[in-house]
């Protein structure tokens, strides 16, 4: 029991985002969407952007979201994890 209660730390962060997160399909090089066969999956929206620059600063972040069960909310999800 003593062991459990030393374990249990509870993340606290300083600052949390609430918004959407959405997977973006950018065409590679600078050709036109129309023009290209080729896409880079990235991710992007005001409050992730937030978030993510806030921990590179240092800071504890909190996002708050909800992603898709499907490769876009993947893809998101662990993009989001190695930015931030």
């Amino acid at each position: 029991m003593a062991a459990q209660q030393g374990c249990t730390q509870m993340f606290q962060p300083e600052i949390i985002t609430f918004g959407e997160t959405m997977a973006l399909m950018m065409p590679a090089g600078s050709k036109g969407i129309e023009y290209s066969s080729q896409f880079q999956g990235l991710f992007g929206g005001a409050e992730s952007n937030v978030a993510i620059g806030v921990a590179r600063l240092g800071h504890r972040v909190g996002w708050f979201s909800r992603l898709g069960k499907d490769p876009f909310g993947r893809m998101i999800l662990k993009k989001f994890v190695v930015k931030a």
